[in-house]
């Protein structure tokens, strides 16, 4: 997003693989964007480049330090992002994106909905795994990854391979 487009903002949630977008390097425009998150760590980080944080109500998930639950959902629904970048713990053809917990899944997926744009982003170790709660289905976003191990998930929506 860029400085002059303000009316969205980025859901950041914490992934694994090595990102050029990490809080810790933004520079120029993107330190004037508009950020909502339900990650500690990234509101943190996000907070000593003093960009504009926004953190949403609700319960912490110690493990990962997320907020989840019904009022994060609820403040969710309060904005419309620009652009919307999702963790999954696995990716599949068949099953979507999924984590293991119903509540971490249904704040995620209210960002989805809210998202114009949304990127999952997943390392190649997550594809083709299920987890019994969904975020969003296949078609749902994009896809971020280091590599993508089959070239079915092409066919069904836009992946992206970062540089090793």
């Amino acid at each position: 997003m860029s400085a002059r487009d303000r009316r969205g903002g980025f859901h950041i949630r914490p992934w694994t693989f090595p990102r050029p977008k990490t809080p810790r390097a933004l520079s120029g425009p993107a330190l004037e964007a508009h950020y909502v998150t339900n990650g500690i760590a990234h509101a943190r980080l996000l907070a000593q480049k003093s960009c504009h944080v926004c953190v949403p109500g609700g319960l912490l998930r110690p493990r990962t330090e997320a907020i989840i639950g019904a009022a994060a959902i609820t403040a969710l629904q309060q904005f419309n992002f620009t652009k919307a970048f999702i963790g999954a713990n696995g990716v599949a053809l068949n099953a979507g994106f999924t984590t293991p917990d119903p509540e971490e899944a249904a704040v995620k997926a209210a960002a989805v909905r809210r998202a114009r744009e949304t990127w999952y982003l997943v390392d190649d170790s997550k594809f083709g795994r299920v987890y019994p709660a969904v975020i969003g289905e296949i078609y749902s976003g994009a896809i971020l990854t280091n590599r993508c191990p089959d070239p079915k998930y092409r066919q069904l929506t836009l992946v992206k391979e970062t540089e090793q």
